[in-house]
Formats: C-alpha cells, sequence, structure tokens
C-alpha cells in the first residue's frame, strides 16, 4: 500500500518588520568626551543619586525615553556614563536619528538637557553610533514651582510643562513626612499641568519631584 505524504507551505503575507536600529548610550568614548558638570558634589553619595537617561527626539520637538537610566560614575570618572547599546523603536537601521540627554538627580527636583545630536544608527553587521557631537554641559539646580489654587471643595496645583516628568506628592505632616504620589492625572494646559485633587479636613502638604 503506497502512503502519500503532503508536504503543506504557508505563507504569511504582509511586510517583515524592520530591525531597531541602535545607539551607543555613553559620553566618554571615542570621539564623545561630554562629562556633566556637577556643582557642590563632594562625595560618592551624592554622584550616586544622579542619573542619566536617553532621549529620542522627534521632529517636532517632543521627545521620549528610550531604554533605561544609567547611573553617573563616581571619582575619577565622575560625570561620566556607559549605558551601552540601545535600541531605538520604530527607527531603522541606518536611518538619521536626534538624540538629547537628560541628566537628573533621583532625590530632588533638578534636571539639565544636553544638545541635540543626530547620528546615523547602527544594527545587525553595523556597531551603535557613538554620540558624536555631544557636548560637556552644567546641571543647573532648576527647582519648579508648585502654584496652588484653593477653592470651597477642591485644590489644584499646576507647574510647567518644562517639567513633564514630575508628579504631585502630599504628605498630612512636614515633621514625620511620608510622600505619597497623588491618584489623579495631571490635565494639560495650555503651558502647563494641572492635577485638581479634593480638599480634605485635615492640613496637607505637598510637592513637586522629578521622576
Amino acid at each position: 500500500m503506497k502512503t502519500w505524504v503532503f508536504i503543506g507551505l504557508l505563507v504569511l503575507g504582509g511586510r517583515q518588520a524592520a530591525a531597531q536600529g541602535t545607539v551607543n548610550f555613553a559620553n566618554g568614548v571615542a570621539g564623545v568626551d561630554a562629562p556633566f558638570k556637577l556643582p557642590q558634589i563632594s562625595d560618592r553619595a551624592e554622584v550616586s543619586a544622579w542619573e542619566a537617561e536617553l532621549l529620542l527626539v522627534s521632529s517636532d520637538g517632543s521627545s521620549k525615553r528610550i531604554g533605561e537610566s544609567v547611573a553617573l560614575q563616581s571619582d575619577a570618572l565622575a560625570g561620566y556614563f556607559f549605558g551601552g547599546s540601545v535600541a531605538v523603536p520604530d527607527v531603522d537601521i541606518d536611518a538619521r536619528a536626534t538624540f538629547r540627554v537628560r541628566v537628573f538627580d533621583t532625590t530632588g527636583s533638578k534636571e539639565a538637557f544636553s544638545n541635540p545630536v543626530t547620528v546615523t544608527l547602527g544594527g545587525g553587521k553595523m556597531p551603535p553610533p557613538n554620540l558624536v557631537g555631544l557636548t560637556t554641559w552644567n546641571v543647573q539646580a532648576v527647582n519648579p514651582q508648585l502654584t496652588i489654587a484653593v477653592f470651597a471643595q477642591s485644590v489644584t496645583l499646576s507647574w510647567s510643562k518644562a517639567f513633564a516628568n514630575a508628579v504631585v506628592e502630599y504628605s498630612d505632616s512636614l515633621a514625620n513626612a511620608n510622600w505619597t504620589s497623588t491618584p489623579e492625572t495631571p490635565q494639560i494646559g495650555a503651558d502647563n499641568f494641572r492635577v485638581t485633587v479634593p480638599t480634605t479636613a485635615v492640613q496637607r502638604f505637598y510637592r513637586l519631584r522629578l521622576k
């Protein structure tokens, strides 16, 4: 008796997803010597509180974080970071992309942004490019201002759109502060962010924290 074996070939249509481009997230490599200049840093603990993150800049000027933030080095390498190869979502290998670096204090409300840098992405057999063109910049202590408007049954808190990464926190005491993020979602206005919270029977303190 003959046995027939049929082998079917399933062809999937559609466009194959393009590979993501890559970039080397570091400020102390070949062609790049751009350490952060952190003012009034006196010990290793203060340096370790600072981190850097890579931002992909869109054509409209907006930006979004890609990859994870990395800690700044200390001692002889203070002001440098070495995040390694980072995949760039939705941008193909060999395409041009613009980046900025944001440095921030994880324990407070200080941040600063680098100059924009445009490079051709690597990937596949091409190594990730370095951020050539990145220049040294000073980290300024920028404290966003929180404006509070009190109404009969609510409180509106607002702050500049320059601090899109800020979160509002509250505590019922300053002596033994237990800061908790407000559950309300910030609303975007013409030039600021706003959060409206209900009034309470107890006193409450608010602050902004950069995350």
